[in-house]
């Protein structure tokens, strides 16, 4: 189901190897020893929604760009990867989204009536 994909990209191989092996249950602690989980919480859903909301405080174009750029650049070469990189930095750079963050960054309204989402 997906696992020779997926915990390739989490885990070192001798991890994955065991996991599916054994179909051992394990629990969250160990998890996220092997790196298939990154948090723990005693309160997992006002933790996803503090990361939520900081994601949210963020310029929407870069979270895509990074998005986007780990998605396609994970495992490909580096040349391909920093080219992937430079073009969507130049695509950021300079555009009016940069400048609303650049100024709220600085707590400066860029333009009359622009508010921090929240």
């Amino acid at each position: 189901m997906s696992a020779t994909v997926t915990l390739r990209e989490l885990t070192s191989i001798d991890v994955a190897k065991e996991l599916t092996m054994t179909a051992r249950i394990f629990t969250g602690t160990e998890a996220k020893a092997y790196g298939i989980v990154s948090h723990l919480s005693e309160d997992p859903f006002a933790d996803s929604m503090r990361l939520a909301l900081e994601i949210a405080a963020r310029s929407p174009d870069s979270v895509a760009a990074t998005k986007q750029l780990y998605q396609e650049t994970w495992v490909a070469p580096e040349g391909d990867a920093l080219l992937l990189e430079t073009e969507l930095q130049r695509k950021l750079l300079g555009t009016w989204n940069m400048g609303v963050s650049a100024a709220k960054g600085l707590g400066v309204p860029l333009v009359p009536g622009y508010r921090n989402r929240q």
